[in-house]
C-alpha cells in the first residue's frame, strides 16, 4: 500500500533569516516585492488611527461600521430563525402537554368510575354473605 502525500502542509520559516522574510511579507509589498498603493496601505508606518490622515481614517471607520452592520444583520436573521424554530417547538410541546392533561383527566375519571364499581361489588358481596349465612 502506498501512503497519500500530504498536500498543503506549511513548512516552518527558517530561523536564520527572519529579517528577509519580514521584509518580503510586509503588508505594503506584494508577492514580487513591489510596493502596493491602496488607501489602506498608504500609511502603513502609522500604527495608530490618530496618526492616519482624515480621509483614510474615515474610510477605515466606514469599513468597520459596514462590517459591523453586516454582522448584526446576519446575527439578527439567525436569531429570528432560531426564535421561529423554538416557538414552533414550544407550540408542539404545549399541544402535547394539553393532550396529556386531557388524557390524564380522562384516566382520573375512569379510575373514579372503577373505584365506585369496586365499592358496589364489595357491598353486594357483603350483602350476599349475610344472606347465605342465614
Amino acid at each position: 500500500m502506498t501512503r497519500k502525500k500530504k498536500v498543503g502542509k506549511r513548512k516552518a520559516l527558517p530561523v536564520s533569516e527572519p529579517k528577509d522574510y519580514a521584509k518580503f511579507y510586509s503588508p505594503s509589498t506584494n508577492m514580487f516585492g513591489k510596493t502596493v498603493e491602496s488607501p489602506a496601505n498608504k500609511n502603513v508606518e502609522a500604527r495608530h488611527e490618530d496618526e492616519l490622515s482624515p480621509p483614510v481614517r474615515i474610510e477605515i471607520e466606514l469599513k468597520h461600521a459596514m462590517n459591523k452592520a453586516k454582522f448584526y444583520k446576519i446575527e439578527r436573521e439567525r436569531l429570528r430563525l432560531q426564535y421561529l424554530k423554538l416557538s414552533k417547538i414550544n407550540k408542539e410541546l404545549l399541544d402535547q402537554l394539553e393532550g396529556a392533561s386531557s388524557k390524564k383527566m380522562e384516566l382520573e375519571l375512569e379510575v373514579q368510575e372503577l373505584e365506585l364499581e369496586i365499592k358496589n361489588w364489595e357491598t353486594t358481596c357483603e350483602s350476599n354473605k349475610k344472606v347465605f349465612k342465614k
